[in-house]
């Protein structure tokens, strides 16, 4: 819908009953306009970001674990088995975002493009108290002119 007139925006959710269109409003995605606003965003937040991700390549520059459900306990696994990760760089600031795709998926083009998933969080070490690092799970992306 993003590529549409308010007015046409305005029309299909004009259509839409009750409970969708709350649904609609509730998990409306941010749009997030530089990389430094993820962390600010809590896990579960979607989001739409427009940037180039570029793979950050080599074992273990990404190090981290990911919590998964096992049956009915939670079990840490490195990100790596899961995801490819990326990063986007914020141009103005320098800062960065990861950005991960589940390699069943294939690589991302490392072109701009709009992004859209939801953040997530990663342990930096498998210890209770670990640190914690945001990333973005990609759900939908499309490449921009």
């Amino acid at each position: 819908m993003s590529a549409l007139t308010e007015r046409e925006q305005q029309e299909i959710e004009g259509r839409f009953d009750d409970r969708l269109s709350e649904n609609f409003t509730k998990y409306n995605p941010e749009f997030v306009e530089s990389v430094q606003a993820v962390e600010a965003l809590n896990p579960g937040t979607g989001v739409i970001i427009t940037g180039t991700p570029r793979k950050i390549e080599g074992e273990g520059v990404v190090s981290g674990y990911i919590s998964i459900p096992v049956i009915d306990v939670f079990t840490l696994i490195p990100i790596s088995e899961t995801y490819i990760v990326y990063e986007i760089i914020d141009e103005a600031s320098g800062n960065r975002v990861l950005v991960a795709h589940d390699k069943d998926a294939g690589l991302l083009p490392e072109t701009k493009m709009k992004i859209a998933g939801v953040v997530k969080q990663f342990q930096l070490a498998q210890e209770d108290d670990s640190e914690f690092e945001k990333f973005i799970e990609v759900d939908y992306f499309v490449e921009t002119i």
